[in-house]
């Protein structure tokens, strides 16, 4: 089961960081002006070193990066993904799935972020992000 990340909005570093161009939504970024944008995420998953990996529901976790285009159904979908699979002899207690990509988006385009272990994210600033800068129009 993926599950949709909710941009904190209330933040005003987000909402300064990404004033030019682009909309800060809780529920994703809304572009406002058509070029090529840099789009990244950073998901860092936080283990419980009690429990092994095979303990866990799923032993595989994704992060994938949609695009919706309400006037192009078809070329609404995944712009970018990550996987990460946890390991029973690994010693640390974080794994980060971090993906990142340019891409030509559209005024109008909606981006969101969802997730599949949302039991298992770090909600930290530093480690868990999600955005995107214009590189040209």
């Amino acid at each position: 089961m993926n599950v949709h990340l909710a941009l904190d909005v209330s933040d005003t570093y987000s909402q300064r960081e990404h004033a030019n161009n682009v909309e800060a939504m809780q529920s994703g970024y809304h572009i406002l002006a058509s070029g090529i944008y840099y789009i990244y995420s950073s998901i860092q998953f936080q283990l419980d070193s009690s429990i092994t990996c095979r303990q866990y529901n799923s032993q595989t976790w994704r992060q994938g990066v949609i695009r919706s285009r309400s006037n192009q159904r078809q070329d609404s979908g995944v712009l970018l993904t990550s996987v990460h699979s946890c390991c029973d002899d690994c010693t640390w207690d974080t794994e980060t799935s971090y993906t990142g990509g340019t891409f030509f988006l559209q005024a109008g385009d909606h981006l969101h972020v969802e997730v599949s272990a949302m039991g298992l994210i770090s909600f930290q600033a530093e480690s868990s992000y999600f955005g995107l800068f214009m590189l040209t129009n």
